[in-house]
């Protein structure tokens, strides 16, 4: 398999499943007000995504993927069920991605290929798929009221727990309600998603780094944001991905199995 088709097929793994603070934590008595506050800014965030543009690196390693370089990617969001992601390479497009609802549509140029996924809640067993990536990007979670009525405070952290459907999930909050750590853990399967830097953009903070890793080693990701631009205008045909009509056509289960066998051929 060429360095090319990793590449695409790697950011494509996305669809398959997409830090700190010197703030004083809030004592048991204020996490009213720091829950409000949370909420404020979780819903900022989220209403910056409605229409947004960014650029971001992405860096990829795990047995899926063996270990490539970073790759630039550049987002078209309209939150929350609509997003396309384009990554390049020296050499051109890597991967061309449309995730619109639970259906998604990848153009790989190298490769002269077309993913296309339908039904990808049913396939991931994961309500709102799209939006659950970009939840992810914005660091976008947003525990329900019995979560913060039994959060906990230890050290400098904010901690809580709730459930989602089959996932229980769990998260630390800095002292500036910014969320440091979310975990989801379905079984035994668990997947972490670090938020390691944050800096403000547009008079709001975003996080500028995340890692995401899944316990049994089959992808770490991390991205670094370099640029985002809200509320701005997007074209009519942002969502639409144009391929040519003589294309492979892969499937969910055809781009498991080469993900599979790359895997197996990675040192």
């Amino acid at each position: 398999m060429t360095l090319q088709l990793r590449r695409s097929l790697a950011v494509a793994s996305l669809v398959g499943l997409l830090l700190s603070s010197c703030a004083p934590p809030p004592r048991p008595g204020e996490l009213t007000s720091f829950a409000t506050h949370y909420r404020s800014e979780r819903t900022r965030r989220e209403q910056s995504l409605q229409s947004a543009e960014l650029e971001m690196v992405v860096r990829l390693e795990g047995r899926a993927t063996g270990r490539l370089p970073g790759l630039l990617v550049s987002g078209t969001i309209a939150g929350p069920q609509k997003l396309r992601l384009r990554a390049g390479w020296m050499l051109g497009t890597a991967l061309d991605l449309v995730a619109i609802e639970d259906s998604v549509r990848a153009w790989l140029p190298t490769e002269h290929a077309v993913l296309e996924v339908g039904g990808l809640a049913e396939v991931l067993q994961q309500p709102q798929p799209v939006a659950l990536m970009i939840r992810a990007l914005s660091a976008g979670w947003d525990p329900p009221a019995s979560a913060w009525l039994a959060a906990s405070v230890e050290s400098t952290q904010v901690i809580l727990g709730w459930r989602e459907g089959a996932d229980s999930l769990s998260m630390r909050v800095d002292g500036a309600s910014r969320p440091l750590e979310l975990r989801i853990t379905r079984g035994d399967r668990l997947v972490s998603i670090q938020y390691a830097g944050w800096r403000t953009v547009n008079g709001l903070d975003w996080p500028t780094r995340m890692e995401l890793t899944e316990r049994e080693g089959w992808l770490r990701l991390r991205t670094e944001l370099q640029a985002l631009r809200s509320n701005r205008r997007l074209a009519e045909d942002s969502f639409v991905l144009r391929t040519p009509p003589d294309a492979e056509r892969l499937d969910w289960q055809q781009l498991r199995e080469r993900l599979r066998v790359q895997g197996e051929g990675t040192p």
